[in-house]
């Protein structure tokens, strides 16, 4: 519909490429993301810490960001997150390998671990 490349489902996720060299990035992250998260807290949205816990209206901590999962006023499934998706890859590779360290567990926004 809207003459973008798109080349199948990465785990959950289906990433649309604008073009070969267009990435969209906030010098202050964590400042857009309060930003945004605040505006979907003041419209009442339901929200949530994975793909498939919307609405479980926790925030997901891993890797030193945070991740939300919520679906906009058209329905949309959107997620907003202060790391990129190649940065939490890495880690969790780094993770399995046992070549970071200690393993940092994620941490919900009500203190639980998983």
């Amino acid at each position: 519909m809207f003459g973008l490349t798109y080349d199948g489902l990465v785990g959950p996720f289906a990433p649309v490429r604008l073009n070969a060299s267009l990435t969209l990035d906030f010098d202050d992250r964590r400042r857009e993301f309060e930003s945004i998260f605040s505006r979907v807290k003041a419209q009442g949205l339901p929200y949530g810490s994975e793909p498939y816990a919307q609405t479980d209206m926790q925030v997901r901590e891993f890797n030193g960001g945070r991740t939300v999962y919520f679906h906009e006023l058209n329905g949309h499934l959107l997620e907003i997150r202060t790391k990129t998706s190649a940065e939490d890859i890495a880690r969790m590779k780094l993770d399995a390998q046992g070549t970071h360290g200690p393993r940092q567990w994620e941490r919900r926004s009500d203190g639980s671990h998983r």
